[in-house]
């Protein structure tokens, strides 16, 4: 169930709804945050982690540093970036191998780059695309005039495909220097706190399917991703494998 309001959730955002899918969306979507909210109040008393225990402490006495509904928000984005985000790169990673078998048989004879690749996969594939931001104050940037509380989509896809900052942008380069200096985990105060482990599935995940095959490709189908200008994930990908 809460994958699904997760994919409801992401959904909302995708920013190419009809008015009756953004009513259905936003419908699931709530739910999922009265679900978070019950359930908060049902645990807030002897919390069953760690996390949970920080964040409940975090909204009691005078000098809370946060509101109870900022707490429910906390879990609900996390809920939500987990459910999604690194299957995402890990089948965007499974896509661009089974269209480049030279790139396979690198990877299975020197697994340590492996990294470097998931850092291109993250780069050229970011699956968020963007993130929603405030303006707070006034600014220029690019030649654009920006106004303090004007509302922004901030485009990391853009920013990882900068020819000025990454040589060879649209291409998978395992030599590229500071490979890590990307937007896939978003930047700054908001950086993702998820990317260690993210990482860790990733590398683990081609690891193992790279050991166990000779070899895949693209089998008969289609693949497609989900119509979102907001997220970049596969609906489906068909792909033939070769054990070994």
């Amino acid at each position: 169930r809460m994958k699904h309001w997760s994919d409801e959730s992401i959904a909302l955002l995708s920013g190419v709804n009809t008015p009756e899918e953004m009513a259905t969306h936003m419908a699931e979507s709530w739910a999922f945050y009265e679900y978070i909210r019950e359930t908060y109040r049902d645990l807030a008393d002897a919390p069953p982690s760690p996390l949970l225990a920080a964040l409940v402490a975090g909204t009691r006495g005078s000098d809370a540093p946060l509101a109870e509904d900022e707490a429910h928000s906390i879990i609900l984005q996390l809920l939500i970036a987990g459910s999604d985000s690194s299957a995402s790169m890990m089948g965007s990673a499974l896509w661009i191998l089974a269209r480049d078998p030279a790139l396979q048989s690198e990877l299975r004879g020197d697994p340590a780059k492996i990294p470097v690749f998931l850092e291109e996969v993250l780069r050229l594939e970011s699956p968020f695309q963007g993130h929603f931001r405030v303006a707070r104050e006034d600014a220029e940037l690019g030649g654009a005039k920006l106004r303090a509380g004007d509302r922004l989509m901030v485009l990391w896809a853009s920013g990882n495909r900068d020819e000025r900052q990454f040589e060879d942008p649209d291409r998978v380069r395992l030599d590229r220097r500071s490979a890590t200096k990307h937007f896939g985990f978003g930047h700054g105060l908001h950086l993702c706190v998820g990317a260690p482990l993210a990482r860790m599935e990733g590398r683990i995940v081609l690891e193992e399917i790279l050991r166990r095959t000779t070899g895949f490709e693209l089998a008969p189908g289609s693949v497609r991703h989900r119509p979102s200008a907001f997220v970049r994930t596969l609906e489906a990908l068909p792909i033939r494998w070769t054990p070994r």
